[in-house]
């Protein structure tokens, strides 16, 4: 997939997500299976709500959610509450997948899943593990894994636009990963914004709502370069 189709597509689902944030929906389960693709038209829809829910922080939610490779390590720990961040997480794979043409963390098993997340993310320190659960045992022995350098993952084969976006996104504690319209602002985004006439015409049409619930000083970085 060429560069421009990736940033394409990473940004309308990055929208899409906004509106599920905006409405108070958690999707749980964005993963390139649900994302209806129309390689003519250049357009990404959002699909399979089967395991969306309300975001309640007062109700104990199921931590067994999310396709294997794109849960986010709070689910894989147990988490008992998780919120519209396990849908970032999932997006972040989702990325780099279309990056790598391959996913980013392919586990066997729940257990091999956390493996393979630390053994590019590095072990989680013991702050990391009770942002993500903070039940978990915190006597818990992981094996101490230094994290890679996203250049070596993506095997220099993309721009630092991307490595940055990715590791915004793909964060262990749950409240330091963006919010949609955050990482649409990313400079991973800027050629659009600088070539808008690559893109279809309302493209950066945003709706009142969007542009109510983004603070001024992201929105104008999501505003196309004139």
């Amino acid at each position: 997939m060429d560069f421009h189709r990736v940033r394409v597509y990473m940004y309308q689902l990055l929208r899409g997500l906004d509106s599920l944030y905006r409405h108070g929906v958690v999707h749980r389960d964005i993963k390139p299976a649900n994302l209806l693709v129309d390689p003519r038209m250049y357009t990404l829809k959002v699909c399979d709500f089967g395991t969306a829910k309300w975001v309640n922080t007062s109700e104990v939610s199921q931590a067994y959610v999310c396709s294997r490779f794109y849960r986010a390590p709070e689910l894989i720990l147990s988490a008992r509450e998780h919120t519209s961040s396990v849908d970032m997480w999932a997006a972040g794979c989702v990325l780099g997948e279309m990056l790598l043409r391959q996913p980013l963390f392919a586990g066997k098993d729940g257990v091999d899943q956390l493996y393979k997340i630390i053994e590019i993310m590095g072990t989680p320190t013991a702050q990391q593990l009770y942002a993500m659960n903070p039940y978990y045992d915190a006597g818990a022995v992981f094996t101490q894994v230094p994290p890679l350098k996203w250049s070596k993952v993506l095997r220099d084969r993309w721009s630092a636009e991307a490595e940055e976006l990715l590791a915004l996104m793909l964060q262990f504690d749950p409240k330091k990963r963006p919010r949609p319209m955050e990482a649409m602002a990313a400079h991973f985004f800027g050629e659009l914004r600088r070539r808008p006439k690559s893109v279809a015409a309302d493209f950066f049409n945003f709706t009142d709502q969007e542009r109510a619930s983004c603070p001024p000083e992201i929105f104008k970085n999501l505003m196309p370069q004139r």
